[in-house]
């Protein structure tokens, strides 16, 4: 189990599990169809005269629609109650905006009753072969990553809801507007989450098909377990696209061909307001054979970039979207990697309105599928699994991003990182400026940027102003000669100063912070507490270049629950209560207690003074 699960005890004449289905098949400024069926169950000994009430209410709780049905339903049967309400002047869902209107259904059957709340929103979404996707008739590029399940070190796949609050919000502040549950339908409490943030979502049913783990299950269980997440998940504005499967074996053969018209057309048969893609494996051409790719609505390239226009002259129907690409690299013919000089595959997305979007592998670190023995997972997002940013996502910031952006990357290869796989990998770079090794020599910098030109400095001396247009994916290279002090990159638009970043040069550490990312917790033996830890000088610059071994203590309403550094090399056991900073960070995770109160944490390292914070836990 990765979430908080429930047992629910109902009354023998009751609204089916996932039940309620929800969709707007008419939307205009004036007014919004809200079509409904809900399936109501009779497991009493006799049958069930049911009066159905569904009541619909606008985002700012106030009731904006209603309709009433009777039925009588037999022992032992269920019976489908359809409806259709009208909402006028209906307020949009969509990533800025993410209004939830709720639909309350409440059935009354003698002395049985029983009431469900639906959240939904009102938005339309259009594919097009030769436009691309629209999000309520508006041009839209999917920014997006993969996402595992895990939520890092600290607490393995046993997630609190806050942690993915806070690592969604923080992929949002990248840019990041669409996720694919790679390779498996998420908690349900995540696709909450990205409703109420405002975040597309390919909701993925599963991997392989008839090879690897579900090998002995996909006969007996395909469709139960499509039909089953369908049901949870169609009422989600959140989820846009559904995804059958992921570099299956059969691609490219007339069985698998076969096998995925019959699970397209199921999935259309049973859920039709949304498209269906599935992960093509990056073969050049096989996913054409036996038709393969045509079964699908929007056809998903797993690093096939080098393929996309030749498969759209051949193929001119096709809408593509990349359901994996790499990190830094480019997807070419024989996998050979360039960067400076070949462009990124996110040029392949703003250069084709047929290619929909791009869908980075991965966005957060994660656990398991680990290249070498020596680490616990994947190390090639754009946020450690502690939920920090990389230095790398200023890239993507600088992609994704309308309003001025700018960061300063050092590179290094003797930074203590492990880059991971060759062609996910990226240069090892950091955001500090602390390098006495390299005093009086060169030393490689980069700035992503989207303005239209940068200045660096290094203690006032200018390194000059350069254009970023006329470098590769809007990273400026320079070579600067290494001194202590400052690191000083402004960022001009139209001749204006509009972003300036520093790195200064740290000292030793003298203190610890604690940083506590939400200011109080639920005190009901569920919710966590974040806190963020960190070393800084005497002057209060950030620290990374020292690291200091931590001993975190909590007492009073609640209780430790993990710690990460974010480096998946981490030699300490997990569940460990001390751990080295990795950059002068480290991320603690708290659980409250089911008692209201202060929780107070203390932390302490070998030469320096404890560190102390209290959180308040307050009742639910």
């Amino acid at each position: 189990m990765t979430s908080e699960k429930g047992l629910t005890v109902k009354d023998p004449v009751y609204v089916d599990n996932w039940g309620v289905s929800v969709s707007t098949p008419r939307i205009s400024d004036a007014e919004g169809d809200v079509y409904l069926e809900t399936a109501i169950h009779n497991e009493s000994k006799g049958s069930a005269n049911v009066r159905l009430l569904t009541e619909i209410y606008s985002p700012d709780g106030k009731k904006v629609g209603s309709n009433s049905q009777n039925a009588n339903i037999t022992p032992g049967q269920s019976s489908i109650i359809r409806q259709n309400i009208t909402v006028k002047q209906p307020v949009l869902w969509d990533l800025e905006t993410p209004n939830l209107y709720a639909v309350v259904t409440k059935i009354n059957a003698g002395s049985y009753t029983d009431e469900i709340h639906t959240p939904f929103g009102f938005r339309t979404l259009t594919w097009d072969a030769q436009k691309g996707f629209s999000l309520n008739g508006e041009t839209l590029k999917l920014k997006g990553v993969n996402l595992h399940q895990d939520g890092g070190i600290a607490v393995g796949t046993a997630v609190p809801e806050r942690i993915w609050e806070m690592r969604l919000t923080r992929l949002k502040e990248i840019g990041v507007n669409f996720i694919r549950t790679s390779h498996n339908p998420p908690a349900s409490e995540f696709l909450d989450l990205c409703d109420r943030i405002g975040l597309l979502v390919l909701d993925e049913f599963f991997d392989k098909w008839k090879s690897g783990y579900y090998q002995e299950y996909y006969d007996e269980w395909w469709k139960t377990d499509v039909l089953m997440t369908l049901k949870r998940d169609r009422n989600h504005p959140s989820v846009i696209l559904w995804s059958v499967g992921n570099e299956v074996s059969e691609q490219g053969s007339q069985e698998g061909a076969e096998r995925l018209q019959t699970m397209v057309e199921f999935v259309h048969n049973n859920e039709p307001t949304r498209k269906v893609t599935a992960g093509l494996y990056p073969s050049g051409s096989n996913h054409n054979t036996y038709g393969f790719a045509d079964k699908i609505d929007v056809v998903g390239h797993n690093y096939n970039e080098p393929f996309y226009e030749s498969d759209k002259t051949n193929y001119p129907h096709r809408i593509m979207l990349g359901t994996e690409n790499y990190l830094y690299y480019r997807g070419l013919a024989g996998n050979e990697m360039h960067f400076e000089d070949v462009k990124h595959s996110w040029r392949d997305v703003l250069e084709h309105d047929w290619v929909v979007g791009w869908t980075l592998w991965a966005g957060i670190d994660y656990l398991g599928e680990t290249p070498r023995f020596n680490l616990k997972g994947w190390p090639t997002g754009i946020l450690e699994a502690s939920g920090r940013e990389k230095t790398i996502a200023g890239l993507y910031r600088a992609f994704w991003k309308e309003e001025p952006q700018l960061k300063i990357a050092v590179l290094d290869d003797a930074l203590d990182i492990d880059p991971g796989p060759l062609n996910w990998s990226s240069p090892k770079m950091i955001g500090h400026w602390n390098f006495p090794q390299y005093r009086n020599q060169l030393i490689r910098v980069h700035t992503f940027s989207n303005c239209d030109s940068v200045e660096l400095q290094i203690n006032r001396r200018s390194m000059g102003k350069r254009a970023v247009s006329v470098h590769n994916n809007q990273t400026v290279t320079w070579m600067v000669p290494y001194a202590d002090g400052v690191l000083k990159a402004t960022g001009y638009k139209n001749g204006e100063v509009v972003i300036t970043e520093e790195l200064r040069t740290a000292g030793e550490p003298a203190k610890i912070v604690l940083k506590n990312l939400y200011p109080t917790v639920k005190a009901d033996g569920q919710d966590v507490a974040l806190i963020e830890i960190g070393l800084v000088d005497e002057n209060g610059l950030q620290v990374q270049h020292d690291d200091r071994k931590i001993t975190v203590i909590v007492d009073g309403a609640g209780v430790f629950a993990g710690l990460d550094n974010g480096d998946l090399r981490m030699r300490e056991p997990i569940g460990t209560n001390q751990l080295s900073t990795w950059f002068g960070h480290c991320m603690l995770v708290v659980r409250s207690k089911q008692i209201a109160g202060d929780i107070r944490l203390t932390v302490k390292c070998e030469g320096l003074p404890d560190a102390t914070l209290n959180i308040s836990s307050v009742k639910p």
